[in-house]
């Protein structure tokens, strides 16, 4: 992979999904906790230059479990699409938009936050087919209980 996104089962000394936007933004999934049997936390992360915004020890499995199947879905998809295909966690903390964009890219737009209280939200650009796909099984791999 190129430095769009990266799965680093030991950055900076723990297991964690980066994956870069546009402008320096970002955003990361990390510091897993599996202390909880068939639960696991985790931190969700985005940012900019002069943004930052993250859920704190925020359950992402099973909560957010099925985004691998939406994602590993967008990959397997080799024609353009008109519109916006969406996905939400059941608790409202993590959504991700995809549309299609120029030269075989999915814009990814992640937005995190409380429900009815704040959000953030940073794009990123993944290839379509084989990148969208390896991004799926590396959320699989950091996601799993």
């Amino acid at each position: 992979m190129d430095d769009i996104y990266r799965y680093d089962p030991d950055l900076d000394g723990e297991e964690a999904v980066v994956l870069t936007g546009v402008g320096g933004s970002f955003l990361r999934f990390y510091r897993p906790n599996r202390s909880e049997p068939g639960v696991l936390r985790c931190r969700v992360e985005v940012g900019g230059v002069g943004m930052r915004a993250a859920l704190h020890d925020t359950v992402a499995y099973p909560f957010f479990w099925d985004v691998v199947a939406f994602l590993d879905d967008l990959g397997k998809i080799v024609a353009p699409w008109e519109g916006i295909r969406s996905w939400c966690s059941r608790d409202g903390a993590l959504r991700v938009d995809a549309v299609f964009g120029t030269g075989g890219h999915i814009a990814l737009t992640w937005a995190v936050g409380e429900p009815r209280s704040w959000s953030a939200s940073i794009t990123t650009e993944i290839e379509a087919g084989e990148q969208m796909r390896a991004l799926a099984t590396d959320l699989h791999h950091f996601l799993r209980p």
